[in-house]
């Protein structure tokens, strides 16, 4: 399914390009070149964007390495990564390992839920450090280089790449320590040490550089990006195959392919792998009114998997620690639109939602516009779930969420924008991932 609809969007573009250039005045590229640059740009749609995302995460904190706590959950005004829970605080950081590893702590959660989440350049989770994995005492973690043998403090956690992004969130609701107290104790210390085989530092991007969702506007030159990421953060053997499709196009590790590459093959691909992107709501597995996946956070090779989920949410953890789903129609199909109402009926239960509250689990569903924002709304609620709100049950014990755009009587109203909308509905660490979330159902 993927190769053909890339065939016929190449198809299309050089097409286009034949138009533009009338006669032989610009020679249409190879539809060779056009597919393997295509597959390039699905590849590299989440290095891009993780390098993006690091560059603007680093005009706030000033560098490497310094963690950058969000002391307000995410609102409407959020817009530096798509499709952001609104339950907690965000701690950011990027990790440089060059000049030794680098060691994170923090201090005991009093039982609230808090995760640190690792991740590398191409988005693939590493580890997590937090209350499911270390208990709620506090924990000192070590990021080693890749090929880096000696001792370090606390658990030791082996990088695939040089650079690393740290998305650390502490949960608002409940008890336990006051939130904004625990992001202060959150510390990272770099230990200094020989480390060979030093990569390139990756480059820093201008700070007023365009949106990490909108890769496709830099036309060829989103492969100068991709190789940028390519010196600095060398991926995996398995990547081998795709790396050679970018270089038949000049794509190649510290090159420059907007100036020196097949530019007409890079540009009609960067278009083409976009719109595969853009049509790829297909990887996730459907789940009644939900799509899902198990493989969120470990791509391995699917790369267009986890160009997609870079696209609908950046950063997304494993299936142990949190569990997705995404909802753009309801039961019958039909597209979700905020001038319908739709009630998602949870059968009653302690917890409603699988998840271990022994160890701080928790859960939410979240309304977004389609593009994975949140939305603006009269009563500023942008979710439900778990100690967000005290949510009325029904006398069986059992819960109805109504969402829509009209304002509602009825208990627990989740606004939505008038236009089409999405919904996320996240468990955190789940108990029976086996388990999927209610039909949503038309009023």
């Amino acid at each position: 399914m993927v190769r053909s609809l890339a065939a016929a969007v190449v198809g299309m573009l050089i097409a286009a390009l034949a138009v533009l250039a009338p006669g032989a005045a610009v020679a249409a590229p190879s539809p060779d070149h056009v597919a393997a640059a295509a597959r390039g740009f699905v590849y590299g749609y989440s290095p891009v964007a993780m390098a993006r995302t690091r560059a603007l995460t680093l005009c706030g904190t000033g560098g490497t390495n310094v963690f950058l706590n969000l002391p307000v959950t995410a609102n409407p005004l959020f817009r530096a990564v798509v499709a952001p829970n609104a339950e907690t605080l965000y701690s950011t950081a990027y990790l440089d390992l060059r000049d030794g590893p680098v060691t994170l702590s923090y201090p005991p959660t009093g039982g609230r839920y808090v995760v640190f989440q690792f991740l590398d350049m191409y988005s693939n989770v590493i580890d997590n450090a937090g209350t499911r994995v270390d208990g709620p005492g506090g924990a000192t973690v070590t990021l080693v280089p890749p090929g880096y043998a000696a001792p370090v403090p606390g658990r030791r956690i082996e990088s695939t790449t040089w650079d690393l992004w740290v998305l650390g969130r502490t949960l608002v609701g409940g008890g336990g320590v006051d939130p904004q107290a625990l992001q202060s104790g959150y510390r990272i210390g770099v230990n200094r040490a020989p480390v060979a085989g030093a990569t390139p530092r990756l480059h820093q991007q201008s700070c007023s550089l365009v949106s990490p969702q909108n890769l496709v506007s830099a036309g060829a030159g989103f492969f100068d990006e991709l190789a940028d990421v390519l010196a600095a953060d060398p991926p995996p053997p398995a990547d081998a195959a795709v790396l050679a499709d970018l270089a038949s196009v000049g794509v190649t590790p510290g090159s420059h392919p907007s100036t020196t590459g097949d530019v007409a093959a890079l540009a009609a691909g960067a278009g083409g792998g976009n719109a595969i992107v853009d049509n790829a709501e297909g990887v996730l597995r459907p789940v009644g009114s939900w799509r899902t996946s198990d493989l969120a956070g470990v791509y391995g090779t699917d790369y267009l998997l986890r160009a997609f989920f870079t696209k609908v949410g950046l950063g997304a953890n494993v299936l142990e620690e949190t569990r997705y789903y995404r909802a753009t129609t309801d039961a019958a199909g039909a597209p979700l639109v905020g001038g319908r109402s739709y009630t998602i009926h949870l059968p009653p239960g302690n917890p409603l939602v699988p998840v271990d509250l022994g160890r701080a689990g928790w859960w939410s569903v979240t309304v977004y516009d389609p593009d994975g924002w949140l939305v603006p709304n009269i009563v500023l609620r942008y979710s439900y779930g778990t100690d967000i709100e005290p949510l009325v049950r029904n006398p069986d014990g059992s819960v109805d969420i109504t969402v829509g755009a009209v304002p509602s009587l009825a208990p627990n109203w989740l606004p939505a924008p008038a236009g089409g909308f999405q919904l996320i509905f996240r468990q955190y660490i789940p108990t029976d991932t086996g388990w999927a979330p209610p039909p949503i159902l038309p009023a």
